[in-house]
């Protein structure tokens, strides 16, 4: 794949911002024990996914 020259800036861009996002999280789901044992439906997890499950449900 060819990249314009316009286009190597933000493609770059994006590809630090996920490559920081992947380490932080990998991060933190080693420093928090437990970190991976939340279901949807847990008390730990926030609303937003909550009101998803439920939305898909009705």
């Amino acid at each position: 794949m060819i990249v314009d020259e316009e286009h190597m800036l933000p493609l770059a861009a994006d590809t630090l911002s996920i490559a920081v996002m992947e380490i932080v999280d990998n991060a933190l789901m080693l420093l928090i024990p437990g970190a991976m044992d939340a279901h949807l439906l847990d008390s730990t997890v926030g609303s937003p996914q909550r009101s998803f499950v439920v939305g898909v449900q009705q």
